[in-house]
């Protein structure tokens, strides 16, 4: 007399029967025995929590702290004016700001953040970059797109581009106190 096929499950490649097949188990334990089932829910239901309030209580982001170092005497002047903390809105009324914390002669440390897009195409931010100084006195970087800033001929504005997928945003910035610096960006600030 044929016995009945309790079930069929795939193991190494072929099929045997359920009943024949090995239980789950850890370190001799049968995990499909109580408690253990009421055990593992409850870890997994508690951990899964436990991840889900520290990434909520988790900043949006992180605290920033700018610090502007004063450029060493060998970079010349017309670069050395570049340092300090600028501020402006785009064209599209989005506002930014410009920390360069640190300027050499070729290269330049910069805190590039921005606010919400006035049409909620995106968020505020921040992005650190070392930027490129061109032999022109432009500050360069990608992150995405192509950005440059240039001084003005009196040194009291900096003027930005921003060019990505065809498109070109410019900015015009003015000097401001460093102690703005690390305070949120709002366009009624600038």
């Amino acid at each position: 007399m044929n016995q009945p096929v309790v079930g069929r499950a795939w193991k190494a490649g072929r099929v045997t029967d359920a009943a024949s097949s090995p239980r789950p188990s850890f370190i001799g334990l049968d995990l499909l025995s109580p408690p253990y089932p009421l055990l593992i829910a409850v870890l997994v239901i508690g951990l899964g929590g436990y991840a889900v309030s520290t990434v909520i209580s988790e900043p949006a982001f992180p605290v920033i702290e700018p610090t502007v170092h004063r450029p060493t005497p060998s970079v010349p002047s017309h670069l050395a004016a570049l340092s300090g903390v600028w501020e402006g809105i785009t064209g599209n009324d989005l506002p930014t700001r410009l920390v360069v914390e640190e300027v050499h002669e070729h290269w330049a440390a910069l805190l590039y953040t921005w606010g919400d897009h006035p049409d909620g195409r995106f968020h505020k931010g921040w992005a650190r970059v070392n930027a490129k100084v061109l032999p022109n006195g432009k500050l360069f970087w990608s992150n995405p797109g192509h950005f440059t800033f240039q001084l003005s001929e009196d040194r009291t504005m900096l003027v930005g581009k921003r060019e990505q997928a065809g498109r070109t945003t410019t900015s015009r910035m003015r000097r401001v106190s460093a102690e703005v610096a690390p305070s949120p960006l709002t366009p009624g600030e600038n």
